[in-house]
Formats: C-alpha cells, structure tokens, sequence
C-alpha cells in the first residue's frame, strides 16, 4: 500500500514527522489486518472440517471406519485365527523374554 495514503487523504496539514508516525502505524494496522485474515480463514477451514466430520458421524460412515478398525485390531490380536496367532506368539515371545530377565534378575539378587 502506498504510505503516501493517509497525506493524501488527510483533510488538515501535517508535519513530515508525524506524517512518518501515521504512515509507520498504519502499516503496522495493515500488517495485524493481514494476521488476522489469516487467522479467521484458518479458523473457518477448523469450523468446516469439524462440521464436515459431524456430518460423517451422523452419516454413519465415520462409525462404519471406526468399526472396522476395531475389528481388525481383535482380529490382529485373537490368538485363535491365523492372522493373529503372528502377533500372539511375538507377544509372547515378548513376555517370555521379560519372565527370563526377572527371573535371572531375581536368581542374581538371591545369590548376591
């Protein structure tokens, strides 16, 4: 923006030096103009992915995602299917190495 705005559009006569102030403040207003744009289209782009969000939920599409991502996790973890019997035995491969390390922990603790 042109600084020359306010002294062209100022209806009385103003110093040099307080036609700088003037014109430092009002670049400093546009600049915190310009922040809050920012800001409020930001905020506007929130308030319409949350309303789009609410119209998934009340849709049933996001609860129909959230469904199946639970049953692949149990499925994952169900030690009875063959999926998730993998990650039963890493588990318990896991939990085993725990036991040994306590239980030699314990042995050291004992003789010691």
């Amino acid at each position: 923006m042109d600084t020359n705005f306010i002294k062209e559009n100022w209806p009385i006569d103003v110093s040099p030096s307080s036609q700088a102030w003037l014109n430092e403040k009002l670049l400093l207003a546009l600049d915190e103009y310009d922040k809050l744009q920012q800001e409020n289209e930001h905020l506007l782009s929130v308030v319409e992915s949350t309303r789009q969000d609410y119209a998934d939920l009340l849709d049933g599409s996001t609860e129909a995602r959230l469904q199946a991502e639970i049953k692949l996790i149990r499925e994952q973890t169900n030690c009875y299917t063959e999926s998730g019997g993998i990650l039963c035995v890493e588990l318990q491969d896991k939990l085993n190495k725990v036991k040994e390390y306590s239980e030699q922990a314990l042995k050291g603790e004992s003789d010691g």
